[in-house]
């Protein structure tokens, strides 16, 4: 049971706060289908958003905040329920793409859900340490303490050293362990698995855009929440990369959307602010997106400068509706410029780059021989866009798409030694790569 828990608070958490905060930004109009797309997302960035900076600028652990926080919006949950368009709201949840979600977050989770949530610890890497550490901190301590104060806690001296870095995913993954009233290591697994259950409505939101609809888009975006490079991510360990990857996918989605619709701009700023907030270290490949998307609608004549130039200056402006994200960005960029540097992946370096994403052979032994199936994958992917392209399907997702999948090819013609960064990029893309496979065989409505 305590499994069972555990994994449902963090699964239906965005859904339960996204809904209500997403009916207000709609003016109190019922949620639509494709509404509920975007709520998990929603819901995301109203928990971290706030709390983050409730966390460093009010100096209260999230002991202390998290129940405040649940009181405000319990009352916010009692009058959209309340709300005839509530309940209207209700009614049209997209049970198909929930029940998909839950798939794909169970069958990543399988490991957990075996050996329960008391007995998983995963392979206690650094950076599953570090992070159950930080959010631990959070969680328990405020986040003005000085080195003085510690005292003969080691533990805690390790959570100072990181706590000037990016918070967003340590203040959700608490606000998790305190919502569901265990500690940080019983919720580290649970929170890592979003990884697959966030990315069904995000490939969701981008296939009607490429030519995928009906049951061809659902089975679409359980494949892409499945892309191998999902569960290396969360053997690894990697929580900020594992919650960005979904955010960056729908970013793409409400990029597009935003150059035929000025009004889901909001969209666009909601989702570039929590990746900043998860994830500072690649919130360039959310502003080149933005770019190559304003770029190529703007060439095929769809939208003037104007917008052209709103797509990328007004979701960098959001940010400051987030200033204790923004205070940890130079710290963040330092140390992020070394990571190439610093980590090396054998002697085969082409091997890991090009299989990370694309089957479970990562080890440097690989031989060049057994590099037919990516290859054979990425070139599949690219003629699926290139098929995109040709349809006449929405430009503005093709240029968005197009600029992130070329990022890792171009970081192994810039820096070869950059073997770790590439990979980070290539596996980041991993869903894309997918969905280009997805396109090639004829779309049904």
């Amino acid at each position: 049971m305590l499994t069972a828990w555990c994994f449902a608070v963090a699964f239906f958490t965005p859904w339960v706060v996204g809904a209500p905060v997403y009916w207000l930004m709609r003016g109190g109009r019922a949620l639509r289908g494709p509404d509920w797309l975007w709520v998990p997302f929603i819901g995301l960035a109203a928990i971290v958003v706030p709390l983050q900076n409730v966390t460093v600028y009010a100096n209260l652990p999230l002991a202390r905040s998290v129940p405040w926080y649940w009181a405000g919006f319990g009352a916010l949950l009692t009058l959209f329920i309340a709300h005839p368009a509530g309940r209207a709201s209700l009614r049209a949840i997209p049970k198909r793409v929930v029940l998909l979600s839950t798939t794909a977050y169970l069958l990543l989770g399988s490991g957990a859900l075996l050996r329960g949530i008391e007995n998983y610890r995963g392979q206690l890497q650094s950076d599953q340490f570090n992070y159950v550490v930080l959010a631990q901190y959070l969680m328990d301590e405020p986040f003005g303490m000085t080195w003085p104060q510690i005292g003969e806690r080691p533990v805690v001296a390790i959570a100072m050293t990181f706590k000037g870095d990016r918070l967003g995913q340590s203040v959700l993954h608490g606000f998790f362990a305190l919502t569901a009233g265990r500690d940080a290591l019983e919720m580290f697994f649970p929170t890592i698995f979003l990884l697959a259950a966030l990315s069904v409505p995000a490939v969701r939101l981008l296939a009607p855009r490429v030519g995928l609809f009906g049951r061809t888009a659902g089975l679409s975006a359980l494949v892409c929440a499945l892309a191998p490079g999902a569960n290396i991510l969360a053997t690894l360990s990697y929580l900020s990369h594992a919650l960005f990857i979904p955010v960056l996918v729908a970013f793409v989605a409400a990029v597009g959307q935003a150059a035929r619709r000025p009004r889901m701009q909001v969209h666009v700023c909601v989702l570039f602010v929590l990746g900043f907030a998860l994830y500072t270290e690649f919130a360039p490949l959310m502003a080149g997106a933005a770019g190559a998307a304003a770029l190529a609608a703007r060439l095929s004549g769809r939208i003037g400068w104007g917008r052209a130039a709103a797509l990328v200056v007004v979701p960098m402006l959001a940010l400051l509706v987030n200033p204790a994200a923004c205070a940890s960005a130079a710290a963040v960029a330092e140390r992020a410029g070394q990571l190439g540097k610093q980590i090396e992946w054998g002697w085969l370096p082409i091997t890991n780059v090009l299989t990370a994403p694309w089957s479970i052979h990562t080890h440097p032994s690989v031989r060049w021989s057994q590099l037919w199936f990516p290859c054979v994958c990425y070139s599949l992917s690219y003629v699926g866009w290139v098929r995109v392209w040709r349809a006449g399907h929405n430009v503005a997702e093709f240029g968005a798409v197009t600029a992130l999948m070329v990022v890792p090819f171009v970081l192994v013609a810039v820096n070869p030694s950059a073997k770790y960064a590439v990979w980070k990029a290539l596996s980041t893309t991993a869903p894309l790569f997918a969905l280009g496979v997805c396109v090639l065989p004829p779309a049904r409505r």
